[in-house]
C-alpha cells in the first residue's frame, strides 16, 4: 500500500485518525535512507515484517521513535491539547539569549520656552533625564516530562486493528503536553499574586460578592458599573493604577476582565461588550476570561480589569526527545521538554474588585501656600565657574534669582504646588525699556537702567479650589542692587564731570535739584532722574531718587549725584 500523501488539510486532523499502515509509510517517508532499505512499506500483509524489522536492530526502533514522537506527533498534537486559557497571553518565542527585559519611558517636565531667555551651555548641552524604569525576567519554568514505552506495549499496538499506534502514541504524547499545560495554567495563576506583592493593584471594594451564586441582579449591575467606569478611567494617562507607577494608559481594545465563573454567569455578557467594544450580536466577549476563584491566590477577588500585556509569557523550548533505557533494552523513554520565561508586567495597569479594602486616594490640598523670598543662584553663563553666588547685576547682564513655595500644612498636604510667577515691582525711577524679568526668573538689567536696585517679587501661582475667586499676591521680594556703568544715550567714559545747582527750599516744601553731566566734548546732559542722591544732613533735608530735596529745618545740607562712578554736590539752603 503506497505511504498517502499528506496535504495542508490533513495536516490539522488528530493523529489518531490515520491507521496504522499510513503512519508507519508516513514514518518511512520522512526516516533515513537506511530505515526506508530495511523496514519495507507497511500494507495488510506486510505489518508483521514491518514490526519484526524495527525490532530487529535498536538504531531502527529508535529511528521510529524519533520520528513518530518528533515529526509525525508533534504535527497533529495541537487539536489534543488541553485548553489552557491563559495561553492566548503567550508572546512571541524567543529562542535565544536567557533574559527578556521591558522598558517604561516616562514623560519629560515641560520647560518654559522665553525667547529672551540666555540658553547656553547649561541648557542646551545639559543632560535631560527623563524618567525610565525596567523590569528582568528570565526563565523560571524549565520541566520536562517523562513517559515509558516497552516493546510489549509497542507489539499490542501493531497487532491492534486500525489505528493502534496512533491512539497509543498520541494518548502517551498527549498526557506530557496536557501536563506541562496544566503547570503553565497554575504558574500564570500565580502571577495574580506576585502583582499584589509588586504594590500594584488598585483595590475597588464591593459590597456584595458575586461568587455567591445567591447574589442578586442588582449586585452584578452595580460591579458592571464599576467596571464600565474603571475601563473609560484607565484610558487617562496615570501613574496611580499600575504597580511601577509609570505613565501609563489602557484603550478599551486592550482590556481584559479576569473572573471566576460564578462571577461571569452573574455579569450581564451583553452589557460587558460594551466594555470591550464587542457588538450586541456577539453572544460571548473574548475578553472575558474566566478563572476558578481559588485560583487567584487572594480571598474575596471578584474579577480583575487589567491589560492584555498583564502576563510575560514567552515561550522558549518545546522539544520532545527519546532515549532507550540502557538498563532494560525493551523499552524507550520519552521526555517532553518545556521551558518559558513567565513574570507578570509591573508596568500594566490592573483595578482588582474584592470584598477587601479598597484603595483610598486621601488628598490633602495645601494651605497656605506663598513664594519664599527669592535667591540668587548660579544658572546664568555669565556666572558659570564662579565659586561665589552673585549677590547684584551689572547694568546689560543677567541675574538668575528663584524663588521656593511654602505651605502651613507641609506634613500633611498630599502635594505642593512649586509654580511661582515673578515680576518688578515699581519702582522710584521707571525702569528702562530694556530691564524685564522672564517667566523662569531671569532678571535682566538694560544697559540704560537708571535704578540702583531692582525689586523682583515672586508670588505663588496656585489657586485654592475652595476660594478660586481670591487672587495670588505677591509673597515676598528681593532687592537686587544694581552696578556697572551701563549707557544713557553716551558712552559712560564720556562723562568728566557732573555739575549740581544749589538749591533753596522752604522748610515741609519741595524744589527740584538738578544734575548735569559734562561730557568730554563740552555738552551737558540733565541726568537728574538717571543719578544717584544722596544728603548728607538729613535732619535739616532730604533728597529723593528722582532729586527731589525736601526741607525738614532751617539749617543748610549737601546733596550728592552720582552716575557713573563720577559725583557732584550742591549745597542746600532751608529757610
Amino acid at each position: 500500500m503506497p505511504a498517502p500523501n499528506i496535504t495542508n488539510e490533513q495536516r490539522v486532523r488528530p493523529i489518531s485518525e490515520f491507521t496504522n499502515n499510513q503512519l508507519l509509510n508516513i514514518i518511512r517517508n520522512n526516516a533515513a535512507p537506511e530505515y526506508q532499505k530495511r523496514i519495507p512499506a507497511a500494507t495488510q500483509s506486510s505489518i508483521h515484517d514491518v514490526m519484526n524489522g524495527i525490532m530487529s536492530s535498536t538504531s531502527l526502533k529508535n529511528e521510529f521513535y524519533n520520528q513518530l514522537v518528533n515529526v509525525i506527533g508533534q504535527q497533529y498534537v495541537n487539536t489534543w491539547r488541553w485548553n489552557n486559557p491563559l495561553k492566548v497571553f503567550e508572546r512571541a518565542s524567543m529562542n535565544y539569549g536567557d533574559t527578556y527585559e521591558e522598558i517604561a519611558v516616562g514623560m519629560p517636565m515641560a520647560q518654559v520656552y522665553d525667547p529672551q531667555a540666555e540658553y547656553l551651555g547649561a541648557d542646551n548641552f545639559r543632560k535631560w533625564k527623563v524618567p525610565v524604569d525596567a523590569l528582568y525576567y528570565r526563565p523560571d519554568f524549565q520541566h520536562f516530562y517523562p513517559v515509558t514505552t516497552d516493546d510489549k506495549m509497542l507489539r499490542r499496538a501493531f497487532y491492534n486493528e486500525s489505528s493502534g499506534l496512533s491512539t497509543l502514541f498520541s494518548q502517551l504524547i498527549m498526557s506530557c503536553y496536557n501536563a506541562a499545560e496544566v503547570d503553565l495554567f497554575e504558574a500564570m495563576c500565580s502571577l495574580f499574586v506576585e502583582y499584589a506583592r509588586m504594590g500594584g493593584y488598585w483595590r475597588v471594594h464591593m459590597d456584595n460578592d458575586l461568587n455567591d451564586m445567591g447574589s442578586s441582579e442588582t449586585d452584578a449591575r452595580d460591579m458592571l458599573r464599576q467596571i464600565r467606569a474603571w475601563a473609560d478611567n484607565l484610558k487617562f494617562v496615570t501613574t496611580k493604577y499600575n504597580a511601577r507607577h509609570m505613565p501609563i494608559a489602557a484603550q478599551p481594545d486592550e482590556l481584559v476582565l479576569f473572573c471566576s465563573p460564578e462571577v461571569k454567569s452573574a455579569l450581564d455578557v451583553q452589557g460587558l461588550a460594551t466594555v470591550f467594544q464587542r457588538t450586541d450580536a456577539e453572544p460571548t466577549v473574548d475578553r472575558i476570561i474566566t478563572i476558578p476563584a481559588d485560583r487567584f491566590g487572594m480571598d474575596g477577588v471578584q474579577a480583575i480589569l487589567t491589560t492584555d500585556k498583564f502576563f510575560v509569557a514567552i515561550p522558549q523550548l518545546r522539544e520532545m526527545t527519546t532515549q532507550t533505557n540502557p538498563v532494560n533494552i525493551n523499552s524507550v523513554n520519552h521526555y517532553l521538554h518545556v521551558w518559558e520565561i513567565l513574570g507578570v508586567s509591573g508596568f500594566q495597569p490592573a483595578i482588582l474588585f474584592w470584598n477587601g479594602e479598597g484603595s483610598t486616594e486621601k488628598v490633602t490640598l495645601p494651605a497656605g501656600t506663598a513664594a519664599g523670598t527669592p535667591r540668587f543662584e548660579i544658572k546664568i553663563g555669565t556666572y558659570e565657574g564662579q565659586e561665589t553666588t552673585p549677590t547684584n547685576v551689572s547694568r546689560g547682564d543677567i541675574v538668575q534669582v528663584v524663588a521656593d513655595t511654602t505651605i502651613t500644612n507641609d506634613n500633611a498636604a498630599t502635594w505642593r504646588s512649586n509654580a511661582v510667577r515673578y515680576e518688578l515691582a515699581p519702582s522710584a525711577k521707571p525702569y528702562s525699556e530694556w530691564t524685564y524679568v522672564t517667566p523662569t526668573g531671569m532678571v535682566v538689567c538694560g544697559l540704560d537702567e537708571p535704578n540702583t536696585t531692582i525689586k523682583v517679587t515672586a508670588t505663588a501661582d496656585y489657586v485654592d479650589p475652595a476660594t478660586p475667586e481670591i487672587s495670588n499676591s505677591m509673597s515676598a521680594s528681593l532687592d537686587i542692587p544694581v552696578v556697572g556703568a551701563g549707557v544713557i544715550g553716551f558712552s559712560p567714559s564720556l562723562v568728566t564731570a557732573i555739575q549740581v545747582a544749589d538749591v533753596t527750599v522752604k522748610a515741609n516744601k519741595d524744589a527740584q535739584a538738578h544734575a548735569m553731566a559734562v561730557m568730554l566734548d563740552g555738552r551737558k546732559v540733565d541726568v537728574s532722574h538717571q543719578a544717584a542722591w544722596q544728603s548728607d544732613t538729613p535732619a535739616n533735608a532730604t533728597v529723593s531718587d528722582t532729586g527731589l530735596v525736601h526741607g525738614v529745618a532751617a539749617g543748610s545740607a549737601n546733596v550728592t549725584a552720582t552716575l557713573f562712578g563720577v559725583s557732584g554736590s550742591a549745597a542746600v539752603t532751608v529757610s
